[in-house]
């Protein structure tokens, strides 16, 4: 049974919704503003003095960061991550292998003590929107450039897991976002095809792997560009669901 999903004047028959994690479903700044600052502090004296700032996207404002929503910290997966910056410590003149290697530790400690502060906030309006969702039968599903475990792990400490019939994380494909497969893969898992399910996230990639997938729908949310998107929201009561009834079970 199709649902109708609307924003304004646009609206989209759907069966299911995909959701990117961060910026979309939990407060970008808000966590990972807090994870770059534990990385940037375990990151300084690994050699020479790299513009982790530059490498990551972002910029200082004050006791936090802003990052750009075309940028790394936005973007990429872990794995990509972790290579963007361990190509700066071999510029400064560290083998490759030791790059890597202190990086990569460095990644592991910051989110062990991400997971003791979980800074976690949902977007503004979601917990209400999911419950619209799950009351009208929509089928949920998450696509994110993180592991899937640690979004798994997100999902729980804000305590919706229990919303998403599946959860699709950059290391269960072999290609991340733009491309499609992520999108694809979740259709899959909640029974749909991509032309019955819409995308909501918060960057281009996330509208350019709706597109490339085939989903009905690509809509931006927050204050990033929005162009190539079906539509623009700022917060979730900006969406609007009629028909349907719960069945997702």
């Amino acid at each position: 049974m199709m649902i109708n999903l609307y924003s304004g004047s646009a609206s989209w028959p759907v069966r299911g919704i995909i959701f990117d994690k961060d910026g979309t479903i939990l407060d970008f700044q808000h966590m990972w503003g807090r994870w770059t600052q534990i990385l940037l502090e375990k990151l300084t004296g690994f050699g020479g003095e790299p513009d982790w700032h530059a490498a990551l996207g972002i910029r200082a404002a004050g006791d936090t960061v802003v990052h750009d929503p075309d940028g790394p910290l936005a973007m990429a997966s872990n794995e990509q991550t972790i290579a963007i910056l361990a190509w700066h410590l071999y510029r400064e003149g560290l083998p490759w292998n030791r790059a890597v290697s202190l990086v990569s530790q460095a990644v592991m400690e910051t989110n062990r003590e991400l997971e003791e502060l979980r800074p976690v906030q949902p977007m503004p309006g979601l917990l209400s929107f999911l419950e619209r969702c799950r009351e009208a039968g929509i089928k949920m599903a998450v696509a994110t450039s993180d592991d899937t475990a640690m979004a798994e792990q997100h999902l729980e400490w804000l305590g919706i897991r229990r919303y998403f019939q599946a959860v699709v994380g950059a290391d269960r494909v072999k290609r991340g976002k733009p491309h499609p497969d992520m999108a694809v893969l979740a259709c899959l898992e909640l029974g749909l095809q991509p032309e019955e399910a819409v995308m909501i996230g918060d960057t281009k990639a996330d509208i350019q792997m709706a597109a490339e997938a085939g989903m009905k729908a690509g809509i931006m949310i927050g204050g990033a560009d929005s162009s190539g998107a079906s539509a623009h929201i700022l917060s979730y009561d900006s969406l609007g669901i009629s028909g349907g009834g719960e069945e997702n079970g």
